[in-house]
């Protein structure tokens, strides 16, 4: 059985919420919480890119990511054909997903 869902978006209320400084707060803030969730699955040897997670939220999207000097992170997250991958950012998220 295959069921139909048909999605519209008010595109006026999507620009007044991300005009609304409240809710780009509450956007910064569950990247940030999510960020440090990241942190604490990351692996870690000397804890540098585990450190180098963190977020950045601009106009209602938090983005949350290594620093460009940690790129090594995707490795571990990804996996390479001699490295398993280790996916902490989705062990993160499923954390974060739980929560009520």
């Amino acid at each position: 059985m295959t069921t139909k869902v048909r999605l519209v978006l008010d595109q006026a209320e999507i620009r007044r919420l991300l005009s609304d400084p409240e809710a780009t707060e509450l956007v910064a803030d569950a990247g940030r919480e999510f960020a440090a969730a990241a942190r604490g699955y990351a692996p870690r040897r000397t804890g540098a890119g585990a450190a180098s997670i963190g977020a950045d939220a601009q106009a209602g999207v938090a983005r949350v990511s290594w620093d460009s000097d940690h790129h090594y992170m995707a490795f571990h997250q990804f996996g390479t054909h001699k490295l398993p991958a280790d996916p902490f950012m989705d062990r993160a998220l499923d954390q974060y997903d739980t929560r009520e």
